[in-house]
């Protein structure tokens, strides 16, 4: 379906579609930054914050783009006494951003499957292996929360080979996990089985399926398009040429 539309041989009846295929992150930003796109993917967690904070002009449409669980995706230095989710309290915890909706998921996983609180570990947010990039909206972080920032050539991956983090909360895998390093392992090596019960308890989608779905901007008259891969994002500008009803 998604390329009959792009190339134009399915034509939705009422609506002039122009379509872009961007990465997520750019789609994220420019919806968020001027709204460019009358339907767009858009973060979950930043649609959610900015719900919280009555700021959204956006509409929420539940369509799963990506569906992946995040259990596989905290790692934790092997010398650092960590075995299971509780050894993290106290711990130095490397996160590449904090509103991420991938991360967000982990730290409330964490806390309501494991009573780990994110004011239970102290936060250090940077690049993985590279600079990292601003958040998508500001962060209004709770007073108790510990969030030290990386400065200069500081990374993540750096700070944890030197023993300077105790695990990492990453959305790709780390370097140094890809090159079978001895000093990183996964927090849960059986991360297949956790994410099945995680599911026959929870009847929750996955991570990313919470973390992906699309939005639309208020009075516009909606049609959804998606690309079911989650790897890049189908925005649709819809000049509309009828009035919504009601």
């Amino acid at each position: 379906m998604r390329n009959v539309l792009i190339d134009g041989r399915v034509k939705p009846e009422g609506i002039d579609l122009d379509v872009e295929v961007l990465r997520p992150r750019q789609t994220f930003q420019r919806m968020l930054d001027k709204k460019e796109f009358e339907v767009s993917e858009l973060s979950l967690a930043s649609y959610t914050a900015l719900k919280g904070r009555g700021d959204c002009p956006f509409v929420a449409v539940p369509v799963a783009l990506s569906k992946m669980f995040r259990h596989s995706c905290i790692y934790v230095r092997t010398g650092a006494g960590i075995h299971t989710p509780q050894d993290l309290k106290g711990k130095r915890v490397g996160t590449s951003q904090w509103s991420s909706t991938g991360l967000v998921f982990m730290r409330g996983m964490l806390q309501h499957d494991y009573g780990v609180k994110p004011r239970d570990m102290h936060w250090f947010m940077g690049g993985l292996n590279s600079f990292v990039e601003p958040p998508l909206i500001a962060l209004n972080l709770p007073s108790d929360i510990r969030l030290d920032f990386l400065s200069g050539g500081q990374t993540l991956e750096r700070k944890f080979a030197a023993g300077e983090l105790d695990a990492l909360l990453s959305l790709y895998i780390p370097k140094l996990f890809l090159e079978r390093s001895a000093t990183i392992a996964r927090l849960f090596p059986n991360y297949k089985d956790v994410e099945r019960d995680y599911y026959r308890r929870t009847r929750l989608p996955a991570g990313g399926a919470r973390g992906r779905t699309l939005r639309a901007r208020r009075g516009m008259k909606l049609r959804v398009i998606c690309e079911a891969g989650g790897h890049h994002v189908l925005n649709g500008l819809l000049r509309k040429r009828e009035p919504l009803r009601p």
